[in-house]
Parts: structure tokens; C-alpha cells; sequence
């Protein structure tokens, strides 16, 4: 999918405002912010336009009881010490 010359200059004006205002290179979040706000706004991507999208979905995965059983009984065979019986690496009783 190639993009438009709208969508390069939208992409190129971003990216040059990252640039000049990002916080790793000592500049400010708040000016960050402002300056891509003023970009998407002379692009026409302001929040106008995303108002229409549908929202996002979160999906929260959980680990089942199980699985957080079994890793717990991993990481505390991993403490023991590696002589031991018990320990992941170690020798069980015979």
C-alpha cells in the first residue's frame, strides 16, 4: 500500500516535530504534544476526523490458577539451593 503525497508531508511534519520537541533529546512533553496537535490540525487529522473510528477493544489476558501455580513452585524450586533435593537442577531422594 503506497501513501499519498498528503500522508508523507503528515508523516515528514511529525516526524520532524518529534524530533525537535522530544523529551530524550531535552525538549518538552507538553510542546511535544502541542506541536504534533498543530501538525495533525494543518493536516486535517485533528480530532474531528478520529471522532468517527470505532474504539479499541482491551483485552485483559490472565494467567489461569494453575498456571500461576506452576510458576510459582518454579520460581521457588529456583531459590533452593542447587545440592538440595527439590532444586530444578538438583537431585531428588531415591
Amino acid at each position: 500500500m503506497s501513501e499519498t503525497p498528503d500522508e508523507r508531508a503528515w508523516r515528514r511534519d511529525r516526524r520532524a516535530a518529534v524530533r525537535r520537541h522530544h523529551p530524550d533529546v531535552g525538549g518538552d512533553p507538553v510542546a511535544l504534544q502541542a506541536a504534533l496537535a498543530e501538525v495533525d490540525r494543518r493536516h486535517g487529522r485533528g480530532a474531528a476526523s478520529t471522532s468517527t473510528a470505532a474504539p479499541r477493544r482491551v483485552v485483559v489476558v490472565r494467567r489461569s490458577p494453575l498456571s500461576q501455580l506452576v510458576r510459582g513452585i518454579r520460581e521457588v524450586r529456583r531459590r533452593i539451593p542447587t545440592g538440595w533435593p527439590g532444586h530444578r537442577t538438583g537431585r531428588d531422594l531415591d
